[in-house]
């Protein structure tokens, strides 16, 4: 997807509703932070897309409670995105935020 189409989602989904939010671009942050959470052996965008959700999950901005995660994924047919999932998801169980069914 491109940032055209995060766009067109946000609106489409605020406008059903949802209070989504587009997490900003990348940034070193993103990086540290990412590195935190995940072995650093694992690919870069993995890392990013784990720091940029932490870094919001430990903004103190949301109401964890009621705060779900939505990650676009090419449907693991590249090797590196087979991880993103998986270590954003670890990251959230340690910090203390297993996925938990409504």
């Amino acid at each position: 997807m491109s940032p055209i189409h995060f766009e067109l989602v946000e609106e489409l989904l605020n406008k059903a509703g949802y209070n989504m939010v587009l997490l900003p671009s990348v940034d070193q942050g993103a990086v540290d932070t990412g590195l935190k959470y995940v072995n650093n052996d694992i690919c870069y965008p993995s890392i990013l897309t784990t720091g940029q959700i932490m870094e919001a999950v430990l903004s103190g901005r949301y109401d964890l409670s009621r705060t779900a995660v939505l990650i676009s994924q090419t449907g693991r047919r590249l090797p590196c995105h087979q991880h993103t999932s998986p270590s954003s998801r670890k990251a959230l169980k340690d910090y203390g935020h297993e996925k938990r069914a409504p």
